[in-house]
């Protein structure tokens, strides 16, 4: 009965997104040891109540914990929506957000994460409503095109 308190009061704290960065943050939200959390989640999310996402930075890697059914963002190689660390901020947005600063793997990134096309019509709209600049818009379209060119020569049978 203890047990699934806990696992309750675990799962109550990720619903609210403590969880988002990672699990050594979500212990201590939680105020227990990092060692019973992360094995209390990879239970949550054997069962498929949470989702667990890998962030890159650098050579370092982060577990973030997100609820079951939350979009979750893709993991990218620096985080441009930290001014609203909850998450507040949209797809779309955060898709015009990596291609105002474009890498190749945040990109790429986007597009396994959202779709090749929904990365196309929000860079197209962002063309037209001159939102990007120049450089950043050369860069991005540049990317996106070598994306979607590798994409559909992965798709054709050999």
């Amino acid at each position: 009965m203890r047990r699934a308190r806990k696992l309750d009061e675990l799962l109550r704290l990720i619903q609210a997104g403590a969880g988002r960065d990672g699990i050594y943050a979500l212990a201590a939200a939680a105020g227990r040891p990092y060692r019973r959390v992360h094995d209390q989640v990879k239970r949550l999310a054997a069962t498929g109540l949470v989702v667990l996402a890998t962030q890159h930075n650098g050579s370092r890697a982060r577990v973030r914990v997100l609820p079951a059914g939350h979009s979750a963002a893709p993991a990218l190689e620096f985080d441009r929506g930290w001014s609203r660390p909850s998450g507040g901020i949209d797809t779309d947005t955060a898709i015009a957000l990596v291609l105002a600063r474009p890498t190749f793997n945040d990109l790429l990134s986007c597009c396994v994460e959202h779709g090749t096309e929904r990365v196309r019509d929000v860079f197209e709209r962002m063309i037209a409503a001159m939102q990007l600049a120049p450089g950043a818009a050369a860069e991005s379209g540049r990317m996106l095109t070598n994306i979607e060119v590798g994409q559909a020569r992965a798709s054709r049978p050999h």
